[in-house]
């Protein structure tokens, strides 16, 4: 079968994908006006829509015809990953988001947070008047296990003794997990059976690995009008990823403590980048990421050419190399 280009696959689920950004709209409705008014530039720019693609496609690897109400659930997969993301921006004190201004940075810390409840809640209400309890069940128990991520993350922040092990142990919560069960929940709402669902919810982890993995590479050699924000902000909010874990792993005593210190002295994080940069090249730290998240990557593509052939099973392998090239 024919290699996808990513172009492909974005057409190919081009109607589904405008039904999902109809239903995100209805999520964000409400006979308060200010609340559709608030959202309405967060939905409008839901970059590349990664989550909902893994779902229609994972439901159409396991059925070349799953059930319109597929669409439901991409839906409120991509509704959960947006009310994270405003929650995120809250925690980080992030000052743009896709090149806008944060929803904190109009509106201060408190409407944010309620704005995010409110998109969970009526997430969770139009799951619940459907027939979709077994996805319902897995997008409730991604929630709990993605704020425990974010958890594990704050409170390991400034950290620079944390180890790769920890490192991947709070990406596959915060991140890799909805990647997961964005697949899991696309194969269930299609009736797969129970071993390509296993197959598809490891997939998604090891996709979510993968990508999470960039996008911390990226957030050091990234440039600002690509990532739609500033480069450093893992530094500035003193997230110690992998790129850094292996430099400073890899350097003498000596470079290492300077390092440190650097790190720690406070100011202007953004100031601190470059020298922050050579020191992780000079450590093998950005080829090193790389090469992990190319792992986990391959991995994710061998569990999905044991799939049936398919074009949908095409798809997933042109968005998993998709996830390895940038940001989505």
């Amino acid at each position: 079968m024919r290699a996808l280009t990513i172009e492909g696959v974005y057409a190919d689920l081009a109607g589904d994908l405008q039904e999902v950004s109809r239903i995100l709209a209805e999520t964000a409705a409400s006979h308060l006006e200010f609340i559709p008014r608030a959202l309405d530039r967060p939905l409008a720019s839901g970059g590349k829509r990664l989550r909902p693609a893994l779902v229609l496609l994972s439901a159409r690897a396991v059925s070349e015809s799953p059930a319109p109400e597929v669409v439901e659930i991409a839906a409120a997969a991509e509704a959960i990953h947006l009310a994270t993301l405003i929650l995120d921006d809250v925690i980080d004190q992030a000052e743009l988001r896709r090149g806008q201004e944060t929803l904190h940075r109009v509106w201060g810390n408190e409407i944010p947070v309620l704005l995010a409840e409110y998109v969970f809640a009526r997430t969770c209400a139009r799951l619940a008047t459907g027939d979709f309890r077994r996805s319902l069940a897995v997008l409730a128990n991604v929630s709990t296990r993605m704020c425990e991520g974010e958890l594990m993350e704050v409170l390991n922040r400034h950290n620079l003794g944390t180890s790769e092990a920890h490192y991947l142990s709070i990406i596959e919560a915060k991140t890799a997990a909805l990647f997961s069960a964005c697949c899991q929940a696309g194969g269930l709402a299609a009736e797969g059976p129970r071993e390509t669902c296993e197959a598809l919810e490891e997939a998604g982890r090891e996709f979510g690995v993968a990508y999470q993995i960039v996008d911390d590479v990226l957030d050091f050699l990234g440039e600002e009008r690509l990532l739609g924000k500033r480069p450093g902000q893992d530094l500035v909010c003193g997230r110690v990823t992998l790129p850094l874990i292996h430099a400073l792993g890899n350097a003498d005593p000596a470079r290492r403590a300077h390092m440190e210190a650097v790190l720690r002295a406070g100011g202007d994080v953004h100031e601190q980048l470059p020298e922050a940069v050579t020191f992780i090249k000079e450590h093998g730290g950005f080829d090193y990421a790389r090469q992990v998240a190319l792992g986990h990557a391959e991995r994710a593509k061998e569990i999905v050419r044991s799939l049936p052939e398919s074009h949908a099973r095409e798809g997933l392998l042109a968005l998993t190399d998709y996830a390895l090239e940038g940001r989505g």
